[in-house]
């Protein structure tokens, strides 16, 4: 196009504006004279194209020169420099607004993305200014104009970043006429098959609405003759949106879908109302179909009577009332008054610009979570709900109570009490409605409680709690921080953040934006980021098949039987997931008014976590989840830990008896097979890609205790088991292996005392009916007893202190070397070298199945499971060692063993039947 033609298109500038455009376009012209479009015409007939939109809008000289300028930066020569001597006013600025940002840009800062920074670089710049949003939508609307010469897949991209964001904003400024045009172009390349189809319903729609509109006018003038002089009636087409709805529920008479849309439009507001009241007086309307965005406007600033009348044929046409005025706004948006004196005051139609700037600083680090807040919290469906003095705010869709209360009150929502949602008092997470009622109670002062965010689904209620936790000092934010991060370790049994090595750590953080491990800490603390996200970042590398295979769980929820809203809610979450159910059962408890839901699901950990998320959302109550098979396979390995612990006395005694091997050849090979297999296990684990560990101190004098003990438990052992039954030994240590962990738990005091009572009572009754039993053996066996209590108490203490938790294999080894070290001074008095090789061999296997294997299954549970919940397990020991002597044929005083172990066996059992107790209740 030449400037000639294209001036005839910019004839309501002044004759200087006239001008300024012209020199615009020879810059651009030349500027972007060697450069061709996918199309292969020259690249300058693309902002001409753009100014000229603009300019059929009615746009300013300013706004048509920075559309003729938009892309200069990015692919020219120009500078803003340049552009800023040549031209006055406000071009710089708008040019500056469109124009990209490039790599270099966001260069070191990892978790920010081009694209989307670009976005909000725009939407921040439109605060000052709104034309620059207009540019780059009728920037957008001209490559959608153009887009097949980008290829299918690539317009189906392209099509589809538009539906996602410049549809939805054209839609927030008003600008119906644009967005359906635009939409309309992004259905074309995304689903065609669909735009046919909605073409059609289209002019089928068209043809019906003739008649109907006909109809109204006709009798509008025999019912109401004043009424209809004074008002044009005209049809509306429908949105791609509902066109979509009415396709989907053609044939029925669904509420909210109607057959045409009639627009009236008249002088003066008081007009609208007289409008109303004689449509209401002619004709049926249907209930709840009356909206009054007149003196409530809708967020994107229009304003209507809106109301759905029944014909007496059952015909349902949407009624929109409107001024003269307000309809011009309906269909050109902000477009109306964004080129003229009325600039200025834009904003005040458009009140959710304002939460733009809060959105923007909140996440100023974090690319993803503003894309996930700007179509939430701006792009998003909306509700409106109403606080004191009728005051009404408009909502994202699926906020909740906690959020309604940030929208309405602001930072005065950190000191809320209590929430009522239309006249109930409901939790901070219940999900609100279109047009719910909040009342609030608030304290005196403000209660900072991270927990909240759980409770938010809206970006700018989230942006405003942040902003307050960020208030705390650095060391309390340092202090909060690490505790929640710890806390999320614990709850993966990964053990103290001490454990592993800080560099690796460090360069996870960093993948995530982050420069120190404090500022990582600080951002956990005030909700930037999520402890879980920390976690994921370091131990859970991406592509890694486990995380995302799926596994059996199952989950159990409530919701009250007489909240028919909550059941509705969960029914749309079901269909979602149907395909992943195993097993669906549903129970009913309406002396509770609940209804207890219990299935079985195969599911991904994402899919998990995405489940239960949408039940909670809809307000299912109590979800509790547990994964079958991993439950069930610790159930089997910590039996088998105790089987084989209960048959290492049986079997130590049988080879001590059977080759005359001493007490200290057994300790010496015990303890040299423990080395290498733990080192052997150690290696495994770090082949495998372990995290990198910290080394366990020695230093510490607890550790030199727990292996002096841990020496001195083994050669009383061997030598009580020497003179001594199994069963003998093995009662009284499994008491006192009750005893300790009741001790370390300090909580189940009265399991302490009972267990207590238990080893009194079987102790005595041991010693005083088993008068054959040598003074000698059960010396040792209770020095082995009280050596081994002394040493579970000692190590608990060193590995609390030095925090071991996820290097409990490396503790392991480190045990076992030192306990080899310790016991070497023994190796003069021993035999070893006298012992035929297969009588060694049976010691190595015997050190290796029965006390080896154990022992490192022992600790493996200990980073997956609470120490208690593997000993509810131990009174497996007792029948296990009977069981042992049973095959192996050692004499034994049946009735006195079976009493004494049914007494411990009966406090070993307590702590079971009290944690199964309290996980019912």
């Amino acid at each position: 196009m030449r400037w000639t033609e294209f001036r005839a298109h910019i004839r309501h500038l002044s004759t200087e504006d006239l001008e300024r455009v012209r020199q615009a376009f020879e810059l651009g012209k030349d500027a972007h004279s060697s450069q061709k479009r996918k199309s292969g015409e020259p690249y300058f007939t693309h902002p001409i194209a753009v100014a000229h939109l603009l300019a059929d809008m009615g746009a300013d000289s300013d706004t048509i020169i920075a559309a003729l300028l938009h892309d200069s930066i990015e692919d020219t020569h120009l500078t803003l420099e340049m552009i800023d001597k040549e031209f006055d006013g406000s071009v710089t600025e708008l040019v500056d607004g469109v124009t990209k940002l490039d790599e270099a840009d966001l260069k070191d800062r990892p978790t920010l993305e081009q694209e989307t920074e670009s976005v909000r670089k725009i939407f921040t710049f439109m605060k000052q200014d709104v034309r620059i949003m207009i540019i780059k939508l009728a920037d957008r609307l001209h490559n959608m104009q153009t887009v097949d010469y980008l290829g299918e897949e690539r317009s189906k991209e392209w099509a589809q970043e538009t539906l996602d964001l410049h549809v939805k904003i054209a839609d927030r400024f008003s600008m119906s006429e644009f967005r359906d045009e635009l939409e309309a172009l992004c259905l074309q390349a995304v689903d065609p098959e669909l735009y046919s189809e909605l073409l059609k319903m289209l002019r089928k729609n068209e043809k019906a609405s003739e008649k109907i509109i006909k109809e109204l006018r006709e009798a509008l003038k025999e019912k109401q003759p004043n009424i209809n002089k004074v008002v044009e009636i005209k049809h509306e087409h429908k949105s791609w949106g509902r066109l979509e709805t009415q396709m989907e529920t053609e044939g029925a008479a669904a509420t909210g879908v109607t057959a045409a849309t009639a627009v009236f439009v008249c002088k003066e507001i008081q007009e609208c109302y007289q409008i109303l009241g004689a449509l209401h007086q002619s004709w049926n309307r249907e209930k709840l179909s009356f909206e009054d965005f007149i003196n409530a406007p809708m967020i994107n600033g229009y304003r209507a009577l809106h109301t759905t009348i029944i014909l007496h044929n059952g015909t349902r046409v949407r009624c929109k009332i409107r001024t003269e005025k307000m309809d011009e706004y309906s269909r050109k948006g902000i477009t109306t008054m964004c080129f003229d004196s009325e600039a200025a005051g834009i904003l005040d139609y458009l009140p959710w610009t304002d939460r733009i700037a809060t959105l923007s600083e909140d996440t100023a680090d974090r690319s993803a979570q503003f894309w996930e807040s700007l179509q939430s919290d701006i792009l998003g469906d909306t509700i409106i709900v109403y606080g004191p003095n009728d005051r009404s705010v408009a909502l994202p869709k699926g906020a909740t109570a906690l959020d309604g209360v940030f929208y309405l009150f602001g930072k005065k929502a950190l000191n809320v009490k209590s929430i009522k949602v239309d006249g109930s008092e409901v939790d901070f997470s219940v999900p609100l409605n279109e047009v719910s009622a909040i009342q609030v109670d608030f304290e005196d002062k403000p209660k900072l409680d991270r927990d909240w965010l759980q409770y938010l689904k809206t970006g700018f209620a989230v942006a405003e709690l942040r902003t307050a936790l960020a208030q705390q000092s650095d060391r309390q934010k340092v202090s909060i921080g690490k505790n929640l991060l710890q806390n999320a370790l614990d709850e993966h049994r990964k053990g103290f953040i001490e454990e592993f090595n800080q560099e690796v750590f460090l360069n996870a953080l960093q993948a995530l934006g982050y420069t120190s491990i404090k500022e990582a800490y600080i951002a956990i603390a005030d909700g930037h980021m999520e402890p879980d996200e920390v976690f994921d970042a370091v131990f859970k590398p991406k592509n890694n098949a486990k995380e995302t295979s799926s596994s059996i769980h199952k989950i159990r929820y409530t919701h009250p039987l007489d909240d028919h809203e909550t059941l509705n809610k969960l029914m749309v979450v079901y269909p979602r997931f149907n395909k992943f159910f195993r097993k669906f059962t549903i129970q009913h408890k309406p002396q509770l008014n609940l209804g207890i839901i219990d299935l079985k699901a195969q599911l991904t950990p994402e899919q998990m976590k995405k489940f239960v998320s949408d039940l909670e959302s809809a307000g299912a109550l109590t979800v509790t989840v547990l994964s079958s098979s991993p439950i069930l396979r610790s159930l089997l390995g910590i039996c088998l830990i105790f089987m084989l612990w209960g048959l290492d006395p049986v079997v130590a005694k049988h080879i001590m008896l059977s080759h005359s091997v001493s007490p200290i050849n057994m300790t010496l090979v015990r303890y040299l097979s423990l080395t290498c297999l733990s080192a052997i296990f150690l290696i495994v684990q770090r082949r495998r890609g372990a995290f990198p560990q910290t080394p366990i101190p020695i230093k510490n004098p607890s550790l030199w205790i727990s292996v002096l003990l841990l020496v001195v438990v083994a050669l009383s052992t061997y030598t009580a088991l020497l003179t001594t039954p199994a069963t003998h030994y093995t009662i009284p240590m499994t008491a006192a292996g009750l005893v300790t962990i009741t001790m370390v738990n300090k909580s189940k005091r009265f399991l302490f005392f009972i267990t207590w009572l238990l080893l009194i009572v079987g102790t005595v009754f041991l010693i005083t009916e088993s008068p054959s039993w040598p003074i000698t053996g059960m010396f040792f066996t209770f020095l082995a007893v009280i050596s081994f209590t002394a040493f579970s108490i000692v190590s608990e203490h060193y590995k609390r202190r030095e925090q071991v938790g996820a290097r409990s294999m490396q503790y392991f080894f480190v045990l076992s070397i030192l306990c080899f070290i310790v016991s070497l001074p023994l190796a003069p008095y021993s035999t070893l070298f006298e012992l035929k090789p297969h009588v060694l061999t049976e010691m190595v296997l015997f050190s290796i199945i029965f006390v080896g294997t154990p022992y490192y299954l022992y600790y493996l549970f200990l980073t997956q499971r609470e120490m208690d919940f593997v000993f509810r397990y131990s009174f497996l020991i007792i029948p296990a060692t009977i069981l042992g002597q049973v095959l192996l044929k050692q004499s034994v005083n049946w009735p006195v063993v079976l009493f004494a172990g049914t007494i411990v066996i009966l406090g070993a059992i307590l702590p079971l039947v009290f944690a199964t107790k309290k996980k019912t209740d």
